[in-house]
């Protein structure tokens, strides 16, 4: 099996060393009683920082991530790369499990470790498989694990998928948008992903009405129409929130969009899935208490 580590940036903290106190003068006063109290009351404030500054280092978890790699003997075209979250083990088997379980579609009784590929096995016995899968690491810090995973799936046809999640390691649950922002937050920002979404699909039309005049074969301008009346349908299907992928990295939000077509009509399909990225400053006043110890902290 091969293990692809990823590692936070260690936090390293200091230790003060060969502390030398040499005090001359403080104006007139020549107290050396005085400079000896100063002296011994700095140490113990140095020592107490440091003490308890280790503390809170040691109560800390760390995270990292490996790859589990699983390829199928009979098929080289498979090729499936796993995150394994590695840390404190309650956390780490939770996000685990839920992971594994959104892209198997299966509810696991018994730990995950047993079961991966067996799980991979039957899914072919349904007709629904995956030829692909591989990850990326957005973010792992202290607090927020942050990931994207895509590839391929195949049934009767072939077709890329894209997940993303956003998970509390304090917790192991599921940060959502509706978490990281305010009531009035949340449609705020929704609103901006559905103008930016709905502005792409506007600008793919009248192009494609620019291009109608260009085209004399019958079938090729029936493609095309279905293509234009397949934009106008998602135009008008956005009105509301809609489904979508929210990631998270150090300084900003990436959002993805399912795409306007389903899996019979993905030919006709140009744009594909929606991808935006909002600087977080920007939404600061935006985000709920939660969203803010989260993202600012």
């Amino acid at each position: 099996m091969d293990i692809e580590r990823y590692s936070e940036h260690s936090l390293i903290l200091g230790t003060a060393q060969n502390l030398d106190f040499n005090y001359t003068e403080f104006g007139t006063i020549k107290n050396e009683r005085l400079i000896n109290f100063l002296s011994k009351s700095l140490k113990l404030i140095l020592f107490c920082f440091l003490f308890f500054s280790c503390s809170q280092l040691s109560q800390s978890q760390t995270f990292k991530v490996d790859s589990l790699i699983i390829l199928n003997p009979d098929n080289n075209n498979v090729y499936i790369k796993l995150p394994i979250l590695v840390g404190d083990k309650k956390i780490s088997d939770t996000i685990n499990q839920q992971i594994i379980e959104d892209l198997f579609f299966d509810t696991i009784t018994t730990p995950w470790k047993e079961n991966i590929e067996a799980l991979i096995i039957n899914e072919a016995e349904f007709g629904v498989w995956y030829e692909i899968i591989d990850f990326k690491v957005i973010l792992l810090n202290e607090r927020v694990y942050s990931i994207e995973l895509f590839g391929e799936g195949c049934g009767a046809y072939c077709d890329n998928f894209y997940f993303s999640y956003m998970f509390d390691l304090k917790t192991g649950s599921l940060i959502n948008s509706t978490d990281i922002f305010t009531t009035e937050g949340f449609d705020y920002f929704w609103e901006r992903v559905i103008k930016s979404k709905n502005a792409e699909i506007e600008d793919e039309i009248k192009t494609l009405f620019k291009e109608t005049k260009d085209i004399s074969n019958a079938e090729e301008l029936n493609t095309h129409n279905q293509t234009i009346n397949l934009y106008a349908t998602c135009l008008e299907g956005y009105s509301e929130a809609p489904s979508g992928y929210v990631s998270v990295d150090n300084r900003k939000l990436h959002v993805h969009l399912n795409r306007c077509s389903n899996h019979a009509s993905r030919a006709l399909d140009e744009l594909g899935v929606f991808k935006f990225i909002f600087e977080i400053s920007e939404l600061e006043q935006y985000l709920s208490p939660y969203g803010k110890t989260l993202l600012l902290n």
